[in-house]
């Protein structure tokens, strides 16, 4: 499952719509907006890396990807017009610097095609990826960033896909979760299932401690012991094709406390609180201070949106100016945390609906 040609085409020319300036040509350098635009997916567990992609859009339409030849089974797969394929490394001679020589090989095709002006990110491309003579144009960033806030039915397929194999994660966590086993143990066993349900090697970026280690809201897991009755924080935020999900639930190893059953109640009462404001037009700021007349106190966001990355807008939080949009997918997160001592947090993803929202998380919490 990935992105579909038609959804690709369709961005593209949105894009180009909504774009005024009057480059002859956009140049799209972050590996997440070629693949949003384009289909062509680098992937941070196979040799080929990130890769240096890029996507060439001209104003008559023509979408062209640019990469290397470590690249090129997902250039040839991508739903573009054309596929500019170069040489880095053959296996024969040592390869230059992988991002300088791309650079480079970019500015010769924008030059062969007499491309003269050309918008760009400005904060991803250097100026010698252009050609001499061609004008530096307007910066792409905040309308690739507008045109991924909203979702199309081909992402949501795929948002939705990373949430079920991330909910498999929590069900192996509930699973094997015993005392005396360690933070990296339950780690391994979560990742397994998660790769198993998506049928593929997964990125797993996660926050996943216990006991004392929770009240500081999260961190790397590690040869921490778990022992009864520690509570064991698993926020979990992989990246599955491409898109993200990100599931927390707070669990505990043995039975839990009368006051730990009741931190869970008063999160889930948060939680409840905020989903009453989610609606388009809602204010960013008003989901979080729905959640914090709850909670009395919120030491971190009320939530965020999620897509390609995490987090990405629209942002909960009290200083926030933004307003929820239909098709906007977003992240609900309400914790309650003693720094060095105990702390608990629990996360659903939600998708933005004309008539309020629709919750796409099912895990435990």
């Amino acid at each position: 499952m990935t992105l579909t040609p038609d959804g690709c085409a369709a961005r593209r020319r949105r894009l180009l719509e909504a774009w005024a300036g009057s480059e002859d040509a956009l140049v799209v350098a972050t590996p997440r907006n070629v693949f949003h635009l384009s289909g062509l997916l680098t992937r941070a567990t196979l040799l080929s890396g990130d890769g240096t992609p890029f996507l060439v859009l001209e104003r008559d339409g023509r979408a062209t990807v640019v990469a290397d030849n470590w690249l090129e089974a997902e250039a040839g797969a991508a739903h573009a017009d054309e596929a500019a394929v170069w040489n880095w490394y053959d296996l024969r001679r040592p390869a230059a610097e992988r991002h300088a020589t791309a650079c480079a090989e970019l500015a010769r095709m924008l030059e062969g095609r007499g491309v003269r002006s050309v918008a760009f990110e400005h904060g991803v491309l250097a100026r010698p990826a252009l050609p001499r003579g061609c004008e530096p144009g307007g910066d792409l960033a905040p309308a690739l960033a507008r045109l991924r806030e909203t979702k199309d039915p081909d992402e949501l397929a795929l948002i939705r896909r990373a949430i079920r194999a991330t909910e498999a994660g929590h069900d192996a966590a509930r699973r094997v979760l015993r005392p005396g086993m360690r933070e990296i143990d339950l780690h391994a066993e979560i990742e397994s299932a998660i790769a198993r349900a998506a049928g593929e090697p997964v990125l797993l970026l996660c926050d996943l401690v216990a006991g004392a280690r929770t009240g500081d809201r999260g961190g790397t897991p590690g040869t921490n012991v778990i022992r009864e009755g520690d509570p064991v924080l698993v926020d979990l935020f992989p990246i599955v094709g491409g898109y993200r999900a990100d599931l927390t639930a707070t669990l505990v190893a043995g039975e839990p406390t009368r006051a730990q059953a009741e931190r869970r109640e008063r999160l889930h009462e948060a939680l409840a609180a905020a989903e009453a404001r989610v609606r388009p037009g809602a204010r960013a700021a008003e989901v979080y201070e729905a959640m914090r007349g709850v909670l009395g106190a919120l030491p971190t966001h009320a939530g965020h949106g999620l897509g390609l990355d995490h987090p990405e807008p629209p942002f909960l939080v009290p200083g926030s100016e933004e307003t929820l949009r239909a098709g906007q997918v977003i992240a609900l997160e309400p914790g309650l945390y003693e720094p060095g001592r105990s702390g608990a947090r629990i996360e659903h993803d939600y998708l933005v609906t004309e008539g309020g929202f629709e919750r796409l998380s099912a895990h435990a919490t």
